[in-house]
C-alpha cells in the first residue's frame, strides 16, 4: 500500500532529520579542513613548548652535576613527566582527528539521514509516497542510527585508534532481532517486497 503510518507526524520526523543533519555536519567540520588543521597546529605548538621546557631544565641540571656523576634527582622526575606528556599528546591527537571511531561514525550517519530527509520532504509536499516496505526500512534505519550514535558517544573519551576492520556501524544481533520484530506488523505481501534490514 501507499500510505504513511496512521496519525504519524511526518513533518516532525522531517524536522528531526534536518536538525540531526545540521548538527552532524557541524561536528564533521571538526575532523576536516581548517578546523582540524588548526587543532593539529595547536597540539604541535604545545608539544614544542614542552620540548623547550624539558631541554631548558636538562641544561640547568647539567650546570649542577652531582659528585657521583649520576643524573640530578630532579632530572629523573622530569623524564617521567616528559614521557607522560608524550603519551597524553598521542591521546589528544587521536581524539582531535576522530581516529577513535567518532569521525567515521558521524560521517557515516550524515548521508543516510540527508537522503531520508529529502524523501520525507517530498512526501510532505505530495511529490512522493512511501510504500509500507519503505516505512519499515526507515524504522530500521532509525534504530540503526540510534545504535551508531550510542557507540559514537561511548568513544568520545576513547584514545585508541580504531582500525578499518572495526566497523562502528555494525549492528549487533540483538538489535537486528528487534528490527525484524518491529517489521512483523506488516502483511506478508508487504514483507515480500521489503528490503533486507542488514546494513549495507
Amino acid at each position: 500500500g501507499w500510505r504513511s503510518p496512521p496519525d504519524y507526524p511526518v513533518d516532525k520526523l522531517f524536522q528531526q532529520c534536518r536538525m540531526w543533519e545540521e548538527m552532524l555536519s557541524v561536528l564533521i567540520e571538526r575532523f576536516s579542513g581548517d578546523t582540524l588543521l588548526a587543532s593539529q597546529e595547536d597540539l604541535t605548538k604545545i608539544s614544542r613548548l614542552v620540548d623547550i621546557w624539558k631541554d631548558s631544565a636538562i641544561n640547568i641540571f647539567s650546570h649542577h652535576p652531582r659528585k657521583d656523576s649520576k643524573r640530578h634527582p630532579c632530572q629523573e622526575s622530569l623524564l617521567l613527566v616528559d614521557k607522560e606528556c608524550e603519551e597524553l599528546m598521542q591521546q589528544f591527537i587521536v581524539r582531535v582527528s576522530g581516529e577513535n571511531g567518532v569521525a567515521r561514525g558521524i560521517i557515516g550517519l550524515v548521508n543516510p539521514i540527508e537522503t531520508w530527509g529529502n524523501r520525507l520532504m517530498a512526501v510532505i509536499k505530495g511529490e512522493d509516497l512511501l510504500t509500507d516496505a519503505e516505512w519499515a526500512k526507515l524504522l530500521s534505519n532509525l534504530q540503526e542510527w540510534s545504535h551508531v550514535i550510542a557507540k559514537v558517544l561511548s568513544r568520545l573519551t576513547t584514545c585508541v585508534v580504531i582500525s578499518e576492520e572495526d566497523d562502528i556501524t555494525t549492528i549487533p544481533p540483538s538489535i537486528m532481532e528487534d528490527l525484524v520484530y518491529a517489521e512483523s506488523d506488516f502483511t506478508d505481501d508487504d514483507r515480500s517486497d521489503m528490503p533486507s534490514t542488514t546494513p549495507e
